[in-house]
Order: structure tokens, then sequence, then C-alpha cells
């Protein structure tokens, strides 16, 4: 009996370090979201961000209407210019979510507090437009 309690707390004190070496830095992180809670957000509060990490040829075939692309390759410094405000509700997406949890983690890195990664556009069943806009 003493033996198993021992165990136990060795493993509890193993997943809490683990957790805690999990745990980002200052609370600040980027939080995974669905589409339809995307589309929820998009209809409920102005000023959300869309962000497609896709390349432009990518974003070009179709993007969630008014999405801006930085493709994820640039996001270090095309985000500088195209979102200002680090305090902005960021919703960034991709093609299948590879892409989009890579351009988040670097988006907070680089100081975003509001960063929602709703990984790929191939998980969203709402409207999307063609590069010329038409849908």
């Amino acid at each position: 009996m003493m033996k198993k309690s021992w165990v136990k707390s060795v493993l509890l004190v193993g997943v809490m370090t683990t957790a805690a070496a999990c745990a980002p830095v200052g609370g600040t992180a980027y939080h995974k979201i669905d589409a339809e809670a995307v589309k929820t957000m998009l209809d409920q509060e102005t000023g959300i961000v869309l962000v497609d990490v896709r390349r432009p040829d990518e974003y070009a075939q179709g993007h969630i209407p008014e999405a801006i692309n930085i493709p994820n390759e640039t996001i270090g410094t095309a985000a500088q210019d195209a979102l200002p405000d680090k305090e902005a509700t960021l919703v960034v997406y991709c093609r299948s979510g590879v892409r989009s949890r890579q351009a988040s983690g670097k988006l907070v890195d680089m100081g975003y507090r509001a960063v929602y990664d709703m990984g790929g556009i191939i998980h969203w069943p709402y409207d999307t437009v063609k590069g010329d806009g038409a849908k």
C-alpha cells in the first residue's frame, strides 16, 4: 500500500512538472478555436482580424471574406506592418492547421496577446471568396 502511494506521488509530481514546463510564460498563449466559434465571433464582434497564412496562390484560390494574407514564411517581418495592434483579436488559419499552429506561436512570441488558431480552411463550411472577390 505504501509503495502504491509513493508511486502515485512521484507520477503526480512528474505530471505537474511537465504541465508547468508547457505553461506559457506570463499567461500569454494562442488558443485553439473551431470554425463555428469563429463564425459566431465574426457575427457578434467587430475588430476581428482574420489572418490567412497560406501562400498567395492558395489565398487567391479561395479565402474567408476580409481575411488578410500573410504567408507563414514571412509572418515574422510582415506582421509588424500588417498587424500593428498587438492587442487586436487575431484568428489565424491555413489549409489544414499545420502552418496556422506555427504562425500562431510566432505571433504570440512577437507579443500579440489575443491569438486564436482556427486550423484549416478545409474545416470552414461557410462562404469563401476568390482572389478577385467573387464567390
